[in-house]
């Protein structure tokens, strides 16, 4: 998959078990303070944005740091 696919909002092909994937954690209340897990509701879809699928990006295509330098 290419950003180009990702963008184009064709079907994507499921990834396959191996990939690594970054995901943006960008609410600070997706952080249990406590434990340092991620909370569940990082991974609720937004109903009022008709969402589909989790956003993430996979790490054969960029490093940690070029990924966090989009936000």
């Amino acid at each position: 998959m290419t950003e180009q696919d990702y963008n184009s909002g064709s079907e994507l092909e499921p990834l396959p078990d191996s990939a690594i994937v970054y995901r943006a954690l960008l609410r600070k209340w997706w952080i249990d303070l406590e434990t340092y897990e991620v909370t569940d509701d990082a991974y609720f879809l937004r109903k009022n944005k008709n969402e589909s699928g989790l956003s993430v990006r996979l790490a054969s295509a960029c490093s940690p740091s070029e990924c966090a330098a989009r936000f």
